[in-house]
């Protein structure tokens, strides 16, 4: 057996009925390849980098599970992904895990849902060149840079040495 997980990047507009379908369609797609879902998470909002499809946000939805059949699971995975939920599902990545890393849990970020959203929580400070007021400004001499370098080459020799 293989060992994989799928993220996909949904828009904030879908269902939890839309969630559901995916997640039988999952179901029904990994039971035909003589395999397992082991999770299917829902991760919740993040803001995105950049718009996808004019959208600023996205709902993350991770798979992880095991297949047999790889070659013909995928083909039929894909086909369901770029036709029957060419609406539902903007972006999605498959990763191959190895047993170790299937094993081990994962880290889910921290959803958005519960955080400020946009600029209205953050304190305001002018663009200008210039540091803010209430921060001290580091100055370095050329002194000082000399002598910490002179210092990290010397740490450097001693352990090559040593």
């Amino acid at each position: 057996m293989k060992h994989y997980e799928t993220l996909m990047l949904l828009p904030v507009t879908a269902t939890p009925s839309d969630l559901a379908s995916i997640e039988k369609q999952f179901k029904t797609l990994i039971k035909a390849a003589d395999g397992s879902l082991s999770t299917f998470d829902k991760w919740g909002r993040y803001r995105l980098a950049y718009p996808i499809r004019k959208q600023e946000y996205g709902f993350y939805v991770l798979a992880r599970y095991e297949v047999a059949e790889v070659q013909t699971f995928f083909q039929k995975l894909e086909t369901f992904l770029k036709v029957k939920c060419v609406d539902t599902v903007m972006r999605y990545v498959h990763v191959n895990l190895t047993p170790v890393q299937y094993a081990e849990p994962y880290i889910k970020p921290e959803a958005m849902e519960g955080a400020q959203q946009g600029r209205e929580g953050r304190e305001y400070r002018p663009r200008t060149g210039f540091a803010p007021s209430n921060v001290d400004a580091v100055v370095e001499t050329p002194a000082e840079t000399e002598s910490v370098v002179v210092e990290t080459v010397e740490s450097t020799e001693a352990v090559i040495e040593g």
